[in-house]
């Protein structure tokens, strides 16, 4: 699912409606958009009001198979569902031993954080998602471990790429001395141009 012109044009229209002052598409830093499953009983008919379910969450524990499903439910839930999960698993399999994870929490004093430019605080550093968060891929660290896409021009790389070798310096960091920080940046630069870029342009 991709942002469409049309959705970009209702969001600026709505904006001059209902704030102070009108917005350029130029002023727009970055987009996205998904979909998220609703949790109904498959006998309700009736329509819904898609707000009154997006938190709706629920735990289906298999029968027959040592499957535990989840649906639905949002970020901020994230802990009550994985209490739920929790609880479901335990009634299922006895621990033998005590639990080890050192990523479970993220602990602020535990962080390695660094000042990214552009941005007034500071972010997790690179190397540190990379070694204690699982983060496996540069859009991984800046859509999920930071909010760097959201907050910095054209999805991190500045309106005019000037953030693109702190970028090669992320991805060398996340992906090691691979030798291929230039190839990612390449083609995430690439997908911020046909993506961020071209819809812009057709607004």
């Amino acid at each position: 699912m991709t942002v469409a012109v049309e959705d970009v044009r209702f969001l600026l229209e709505s904006a001059d409606r209902h704030l102070a002052r009108k917005f350029d598409k130029s002023e727009i830093v970055s987009m996205r958009c998904g979909i998220r499953p609703l949790v109904i009983r498959k006998e309700v008919k009736q329509a819904r009001y898609p707000l009154d379910l997006s938190r709706r969450q629920h735990v289906v524990s298999d029968q027959d198979l040592p499957w535990i499903s989840s649906y639905g439910g949002k970020i901020t839930g994230c802990r009550e569902m994985a209490d739920k999960i929790t609880k479901e698993v335990a009634r299922k399999i006895r621990p033998t031993g005590r639990p080890v994870c050192e990523n479970s929490h993220r602990r602020d004093e535990d962080v390695e954080y660094i000042t990214w430019p552009g941005i007034e605080e500071k972010v997790p550093s690179p190397a540190w998602c990379a070694g204690k968060e699982l983060c496996c891929t540069l859009e991984d660290y800046l859509r999920r471990r930071t909010n760097i896409s959201q907050w910095m021009p054209r999805q991190g790389l500045g309106w005019k790429s000037e953030y693109r070798q702190t970028l090669v310096d992320a991805a060398t960091e996340i992906d090691g001395m691979s030798g291929k920080a230039d190839e990612i940046v390449d083609r995430y630069e690439k997908t911020v141009r046909d993506g961020f870029d071209r819809l812009l342009e057709g607004v």
